[in-house]
């Protein structure tokens, strides 16, 4: 309940007459809401969940002209991870398992994310966007 929360309190937090926009996230989502990971239940309903409620949320604010735009990443490389997924038996599967060959960066999500906000697109709400490598397709 604290996300629906802190989601409308970001609704209220526009400028300027500007209508606020969300965009939860969560990392692996196409696998834990679209596929499923076996002996996961709890990391697999949380993560459709985040997806269920943005979608929702879309719809209650449809008629204010607020946006709710989610994303969901795959494998990112982070400063805690970046050994792991560069290098060994993990960079190896990811490299296999990813059809771009690579896990993604903080820069390729913060590109989507400025360039989903950045544009006066007021009709796109509620709509998922996978940024994965092709991994979940």
């Amino acid at each position: 309940m604290r996300l629906r929360y802190s989601l409308r309190a970001a609704r209220r937090t526009g400028h300027s007459g500007e209508k606020a926009a969300a965009a939860p996230s969560s990392t692996s989502a196409r696998f834990s809401n679209k596929i499923g990971v076996k002996r996961n239940i709890a990391y697999c309903a949380s993560k459709a969940a985040v997806g269920a409620i943005t979608t929702l949320l879309a719809v209650e604010w449809a008629d204010q002209a607020s946006r709710a735009r989610p994303w969901h990443q795959g494998y990112i490389v982070t400063d805690l991870n970046r050994k792991a997924m560069t290098e060994g038996p993990l960079a190896d599967y990811l490299q296999k398992r990813i059809p771009s060959g690579r896990p993604g960066t903080a820069g390729d999500v913060a590109k989507l994310v400025a360039a989903i906000f950045s544009e006066d697109i007021p009709f796109l709400s509620g709509e998922t966007i996978y940024i994965d490598g092709a991994q979940g397709i």
